[in-house]
């Protein structure tokens, strides 16, 4: 069965009532309707789902950091390890698979919003603390052409397995060597080569989701 779209957030809500009091503190533009999570201006959806705490996840999201871009330090590994709650961002509304990862990744930044500690890609197993993942929607805001790579796709330079993992999530095949260039060249030489697929991908073959496990992309 193939992995859905789909961000899970740690954080400290007691209930689901306290969750979305605080998701829908401020100037929201998010609603929360039984048609699901719901952007009231651009109509973007995404289903939204609250479970009890997961040390399994706490311990995944501790090896998801990306070593290059760290975004949670050992402080706030604690608290995330300490999380009493886990919501789910999943599903979104759309057809083509960049915008699906936007909505995706602007739904999420809406639970940072709401108090969330840190997120994790569920399709790669890539990890952001809560003021990253605030950052990468950010910079989404500001049409940066590769936030999305950096938002979804994990780099794995190990030397049997050097390649990408979660490109799927923005419509493209991963990425793999032939011949491992070695530790220090290969993260730079999958990421440009990831960044240019994910610049071009209109032009580009569609991917298909692979099957990994949630609780381990590999």
């Amino acid at each position: 069965m193939a992995v859905p779209l789909a961000f899970d957030l740690v954080g400290d809500w007691t209930s689901a009532r306290l969750m979305v009091r605080m998701v829908m503190l401020g100037d929201s533009p998010w609603d929360v309707l039984a048609a699901g999570f719901t952007h009231r201006d651009t109509g973007e959806r995404v289903t939204l789902a609250m479970g009890p705490p997961q040390p399994a996840l706490a311990r995944a999201i501790a090896a998801g950091v990306d070593p290059a871009r760290p975004t949670l330090d050992e402080r706030l590994l604690e608290e995330v390890t300490a999380h009493r709650s886990v919501v789910v961002v999943a599903d979104p509304t759309g057809a083509d698979p960049q915008r699906r990862a936007e909505t995706l990744l602007r739904a999420a930044g809406q639970i940072v919003n709401g108090g969330a500690l840190a997120a994790r890609c569920r399709s790669s197993g890539l990890a952001h603390g809560a003021d990253g993942l605030h950052a990468l929607v950010q910079r989404l805001d500001e049409a940066d052409p590769d936030v999305l790579v950096e938002a979804y796709v994990r780099f794995d330079t190990d030397p049997a397995s050097a390649r990408t993992w979660g490109m799927h999530a923005l419509g493209l095949p991963d990425l793999a060597f032939r011949v491992n260039p070695g530790p220090d060249r290969a993260r730079a030489a999958l990421e440009a080569e990831a960044l240019a697929w994910a610049r071009s991908a209109g032009t580009t073959e569609t991917g298909t989701p692979d099957d990994a496990d949630p609780e381990d992309p590999r």
